[in-house]
């Protein structure tokens, strides 16, 4: 309707732009190619992704047991838009570009976004409406040595890393088992648990440990599942402890009976998440947590089109 309105007003184009390769911003530019647009009325629409690929993420820990192909949880983003533009239900379809980059800044009163790029020199970005899809990231710097000595698991290139590491230490560690800790009780964390499980089998020993308990914000039913899924393939679950620091080759944990340290080969961090640290930079409200404040529309405070 906004563009309908634009359209009308101004005898051109509209044009969007939607920063964020995740599941936001790719459903909504998939969602604005199939909506019926007059000649006036069909957008412009450039999506701003920091990577090629568009990572289905629930589907990402299986890539550890090969039980995918990469392409198949990770298509690439140019094949995405082909594909929808040319299923698109009308003749009148939207321009779409993509841009790989990383949107480093922006000016409302301009209108423009800020897109650093590794191939190729920065660019500014022209909009008319503004969709801010960047998503949170994850917390992987909240105790000592978690950021340099653990892994997270959030993007493929994670997915990547971890495999690699795994790999490795199926070579090196021959005779004697492989100590994982999976720092986090949420889904990410009892997936990678039962993954890591699988594919090492008896050569693994798996640790899953989250300071409160398994699945502990969603309902009985799935804390059930998810205890029973752990316990069939043999993940330890150790609730109430807090990780006080991460080594390389160990880690530091505290519970009630005091803090120990234990040695580990790998330890995969799952533990929390927070908005995208760039928001807090750009001309926008947020919280004291660093979220874009925005109504029941999600349209911004303070913005009509972003």
């Amino acid at each position: 309707r906004r563009c309908t309105q634009m359209a009308s007003g101004r005898g051109v184009r509209p044009r969007v732009c939607v920063v964020g390769g995740g599941f936001g911003g790719v459903y909504t530019t998939l969602k604005l190619l199939k909506m019926p647009w007059t000649r006036l009325t069909r957008p412009e629409i450039t999506l701003v992704s920091s990577e090629e690929r568009f990572c289905f993420l629930p589907m990402l820990y299986e890539l550890l047991i090969a039980d995918v192909d990469e392409w198949e949880i990770a298509p690439r983003l140019e094949d995405l838009l082909k594909y929808a533009a040319a299923e698109a239900p009308t003749p009148l379809k939207p321009t779409t570009h993509l841009t790989i980059g990383k949107m480093v800044g922006m000016n409302a009163k301009k209108n423009t976004v800020d897109v650093e790029r590794a191939t190729s020199a920065a660019v500014s970005i022209t909009y008319d409406y503004l969709v801010l899809a960047l998503g949170n990231e994850p917390a992987t710097d909240v105790v000592p040595g978690s950021e340099e000595h653990a892994l997270p698991f959030h993007r493929l290139d994670d997915a990547r890393r971890l495999l690699s590491k795994v790999e490795d230490l199926e070579r090196r560690t021959r005779g004697r088992q492989i100590k994982v800790y999976v720092v986090g009780g949420g889904y990410s964390g009892v997936e990678l648990a039962c993954m890591l499980s699988e594919r090492l089998k008896e050569r693994g020993s798996i640790r899953l440990v989250d300071r409160g308990s398994v699945l502990e914000r969603s309902v009985e039913h799935n804390r059930v599942t998810a205890r029973a899924a752990l316990a069939n393939y043999g993940v330890s679950v150790e609730t109430g402890i807090t990780v006080a620091e991460v080594a390389p080759d160990s880690i530091a944990i505290e519970s009630k009976d005091g803090l120990g340290r234990e040695p580990a080969d790998l330890v995969v961090w799952t533990a929390g998440s927070r908005p995208n640290r760039l928001l807090r930079n750009l001309e926008l409200p947020t919280d004291e947590r660093g979220r874009v404040q925005a109504d029941d529309r999600l349209l911004v405070n303070s913005a009509t089109n972003v």
